[in-house]
């Protein structure tokens, strides 16, 4: 009898995983039309910043110099500025890589549950 109440409890389960598989089969168009978004939201600014990125690095490491030295000369500048100016600088220096890794890793499709090989 103990058996028999285990069987009907994994059958239960079963058909609830099951329930949900099917919920997210049906929602399939809008992960690809989402994971298509934001691959491209991403991959557009970051195509843009490995092409300049030597202009942008040259043009803005001069900007965020003065930035930077103007603040600590007592501008009214605040600190998340110069510390954004300072991240977004490294990011462009880093954006070829960054689109690279966007790019092979398909990380947006994997975000929303696509391309996943059965032994992931």
């Amino acid at each position: 009898m103990n058996d028999h109440s285990t069987d009907v409890a994994n059958d239960a389960v079963y058909s609830d995983k099951k329930k949900i598989s099917r919920f997210f089969y049906l929602l399939t168009p809008v992960r690809y039309l989402l994971a298509a978004s934001l691959y491209l939201v991403v991959v557009i600014p970051l195509g843009i910043l490995a092409g300049f990125r030597f202009l942008l690095q040259f043009l803005g490491g001069i900007a965020v110099m003065g930035l930077t030295i103007a603040w600590y000369m007592g501008a009214d500048v605040s600190s998340y500025v110069v510390l954004a100016a300072w991240i977004a600088l490294t990011v462009c220096g880093c954006a070829e890589q960054i689109f690279e890794w966007w790019i092979e890793s398909r990380f947006a499709f994997r975000l929303f549950g696509i391309g996943r090989t059965p032994e992931e």
